[in-house]
């Protein structure tokens, strides 16, 4: 859901000492319900970093332009001979494609949250901010 780096999210305190990452219901939670707030309230905020062309369908992109990418560097410098190389450097250069855009859509995600967030509700704030899903109960408990 947010994106962090070497200095941690800006939402919350990773170096806190706790593991978030063994509590999976918190997680699942809080995504659920920062999803469903969002689908709730899609007219309202500004969301034109994520909805750009590149990123919405950069997951089909980013894996063909890496496939054509391997496919011009195979036939470039590989012997025509060769049975199991090609095959592995498209594939390698297809995955590296699919993470370029995963990573799009998760930069295209953090940048739509930080723009947004002084508007976001309090209960929303507080749990970017903390990392708790207690906040976001009347959204993770709602069904779509």
């Amino acid at each position: 859901m947010t994106r962090t780096s070497e200095y941690g999210s800006p939402f919350r305190n990773k170096d806190s000492g706790v593991d978030e990452s063994k509590d999976k219901v918190n997680i699942q939670r809080l995504n659920t319900g920062f999803k469903n707030f969002v689908a709730q309230n899609k007219g309202n905020f500004d969301t034109s970093a994520a909805d750009s062309i590149p990123v919405k369908y950069g997951m089909y992109y980013g894996p063909a332009a890496g496939y054509i990418f391997g496919k011009f560097f195979c036939d470039a410098f590989t012997s025509p001979k060769s049975r199991y190389v090609p095959k592995m450097i498209k594939l390698l250069c297809v995955a590296f494609g699919y993470k370029y855009a995963v990573n799009s859509q998760g930069r295209a995600n953090f940048i739509t949250t930080c723009k947004n967030f002084s508007s976001f509700p309090t209960d929303v704030q507080n749990a970017l901010m903390t990392g708790d899903s207690r906040f976001l109960r009347t959204y993770w408990k709602t069904e779509q």
